[in-house]
């Protein structure tokens, strides 16, 4: 569902914003926002440890968390990120819940969320929308990224550590 929410209001940005068919939207794949996790599938998620990949997850969240605070000022009025929000803090308890060391990943610091919202909320409008919809594109393939992580954890079962 989360991927869902974020992928439809992900594609309404861009055709809303730039005019273009969603077809266009690799057009934009240029354009990158420093502060975004890397994709789980360019860590070492899928092959190291159960703990170390749910930390990776929880990490990468948890920014995700700050970068929305983004896209709500952009798009005050969505009907769609209180929900985005909303789950990705769910997924972050469901994430944790999982660890044997969930002490382990400490929350972004204030000066940490300053440092990643700083990096988006400068510039021109064009810069901030741009920003917006990376955002949102990353969101969706952490997410899809994550799921698969999740699931390959369960099949592996309890002997993957």
């Amino acid at each position: 569902m989360l991927v869902h929410e974020v992928t439809t209001f992900r594609d309404q940005q861009f055709v809303e914003e730039f005019q273009k068919p969603v077809e266009e939207m690799s057009s934009f794949t240029q354009h990158q926002v420093p502060s975004t996790p890397p994709h789980l599938s360019k860590t070492l998620c899928f092959t190291s440890k159960k703990e170390a990949c749910l930390q990776e997850i929880s990490r990468g969240l948890q920014v995700y968390q700050v970068l929305l605070q983004h896209v709500k000022a952009e798009y005050p009025q969505s009907t769609l990120l209180p929900s985005v929000t909303h789950q990705t803090t769910v997924l972050i308890g469901l994430v944790k819940d999982q660890m044997k060391a969930a002490e382990v990943v400490e929350d972004l610091s204030a000066s940490e969320r300053e440092r990643v919202l700083g990096e988006v909320t400068t510039g021109t409008e064009w810069e901030r929308k741009t920003s917006v919809h990376t955002i949102l594109r990353e969101l969706r393939n952490f997410l899809v990224d994550t799921k698969r992580a999740l699931c390959g954890m369960g099949k592996r079962g309890k002997g993957f550590q």
